[in-house]
């Protein structure tokens, strides 16, 4: 079973999932989306996640329908934003009424990147300035992720870097201005329980 590292480029695991697409669509069998998700599983080892979302290192893969095309142009803007915490299009593969979606956290290259929560340990100070920067990025240009603030659900962590980073991008939503305070407010409340978790992890002896 390969990995996402010994695999080597973007390019490669692109051609790869574009082979897997052709071939599943091609078949005629039943339940193409599980055989998709299934065969792509093979290809880039244990990943992190379901259908809808799954994370393999510092790729990330959805299965799904046309809602996915809409769901690629708004990576395609947030790339041009900067944000470290989005990840980037790579690829968009169609497959018999079923689309892939390909993308990468290009701010954890080669990196292994799993729920935050697991890894308190990793977040730094610079990982939560950017984490911040992105945010009020995000906010300056109306928009803000609706989960960013709820809770650890969807917040991930590169495991060299501890570039903090988001799942479910579905979710970006317009800011009114009048929200804005709150919204950030929300996302530093997250930020501050990461750091109170860090401190207790550095004060325990086990």
């Amino acid at each position: 079973m390969a990995t996402a590292t010994t695999l080597g480029s973007p390019v490669n695991i692109v051609e790869g999932i574009r082979a897997i697409a052709a071939r599943e669509a091609a078949s005629g069998a039943p339940y193409l989306g599980s055989r998709l998700d299934d065969a792509i599983a093979t290809l880039l080892g244990p990943g992190i996640g379901d259908i809808l979302e799954k994370f393999y290192r510092q790729y990330v893969i959805r299965i799904g329908g046309q809602g996915l095309v809409h769901d690629a142009e708004r990576l395609r803007w947030l790339k041009q934003l900067d944000i470290a915490a989005a990840p980037e299009l790579l690829a968009l593969i169609p497959a018999s009424g079923h689309v892939v979606l390909v993308c990468r956290h290009w701010a954890c290259t080669d990196e292994q990147v799993v729920p935050v929560a697991d890894q308190t340990h990793l977040v730094t100070p610079e990982a939560t300035r950017r984490f911040q920067r992105d945010m009020q990025v995000l906010a300056d240009h109306g928009k803000f992720h609706a989960f960013a603030g709820r809770g650890l659900h969807h917040w991930f962590i590169g495991e060299t870097s501890g570039t903090i980073v988001l799942s479910d991008w579905t979710v970006l939503r317009p800011l009114d201005p009048r929200d804005r305070a709150e919204v950030l407010g929300a996302v530093d409340r997250q930020l501050a329980r990461l750091a109170r978790d860090v401190t207790l992890d550095e004060r325990d002896p086990g």
